[in-house]
């Protein structure tokens, strides 16, 4: 069985994280207005809306796969037309929707007494009038101490055996994502010996987040070269730019370093449009130097 349908919540109280939003949901369950989920994947947003659905007539789709006017026009005019007491709509991603399609998304709210909850990573790209009609409920990464602590469950349940540091590289690689963290544990469910962070950095083909702090921190205490010589050991090992700078954002995110931010950024959007990468990374370095 998957790890990520064993080991999804069962009831609300079992979600982890976003407690605030857990206890408005808790509140107004059995009668509750249009809901707009937003926040980042893996946050438990999908399956949130799934505990809420036991006492109703529910059609779900996914606006990735189906994002036009046709769907709106057809499948979900029919459903919400349909003589039953009680019906709700699932509509997952539903920022992939096209404009004309959440126009007419936003007729059936109006004049149906379908609920709906719907869910999306980016709000931006939901129309007012549609947020207006809709209880906002903005969902947040879970915290890394109850993110760990639970995955530190799931490993002793399956007799998994990995170090701390191999947790927190799962987490990393997952980006926070719950459902991402699942699998990536699944992935080494098989594995005799104890998991460490190098084990799954090298599993997901991204590399180690201490080799790349390493180079921050030789580039703050003066020590270039040693940043350069750990630099050229990752490039040696044919890792993507992308990733190395993918980690060295997300360290700078941690530290709260808006500056460092904003030079990895730049020179994430040079090598995305196809410049040279190994030079824009001897200039990125020589830019962070300068913080310091």
């Amino acid at each position: 069985m998957l790890f990520v349908d064993k080991y999804s919540p069962k009831t609300i109280e079992d979600v982890l994280g976003n407690q605030d939003v857990i206890q408005v949901i808790k509140d107004i369950k059995d009668d509750f207005p249009h809901l707009l989920f937003t926040g980042p994947p893996g946050t438990g947003k999908t399956t949130l809306a799934h505990l809420m659905r036991p006492s109703f007539e529910t059609l779900e789709l996914n606006a990735s796969d189906e994002r036009g006017i046709d769907t709106i026009r057809t499948t979900l005019k029919s459903f919400c037309h349909k003589n039953v007491p009680k019906k709700l709509v699932i509509l997952d991603e539903c920022d992939h929707l096209t404009a004309q399609a959440q126009q007419a998304l936003r007729r059936l709210m109006e004049i149906t007494d379908t609920k709906f909850i719907l869910i999306c990573n980016q709000i931006s790209q939901i129309i007012e009038p549609i947020q207006s009609r809709c209880a906002v409920l903005k969902f947040e990464r879970i915290p890394s101490s109850e993110f760990k602590h639970r995955l530190r469950e799931i490993c002793d349940a399956e007799n998994i055996k990995i170090t701390d540091d191999g947790l927190d590289a799962v987490m990393n690689v997952s980006y926070g994502d719950i459902r991402a963290s699942l699998g990536c544990l699944q992935g080494i469910s098989s594995v005799k010996r104890v998991v460490d962070d190098d084990f799954i950095y090298k599993l997901n083909g991204i590399p180690n987040v201490k080799i790349l702090e390493s180079i921050i921190s030789s580039i703050e205490t003066k020590e270039m070269e040693k940043a350069l010589e750990t630099f050229h050991s990752l490039w040696n090992l044919k890792f993507e730019s992308t990733d190395i700078l993918d980690g060295l954002f997300k360290i700078a995110k941690n530290q709260d370093n808006f500056e460092l931010l904003k030079i990895i950024g730049k020179y994430q959007l040079r090598i995305n449009e196809g410049v040279n990468s190994k030079v824009q990374f001897y200039s990125m370095f020589n830019e962070i130097s300068k913080l310091y």
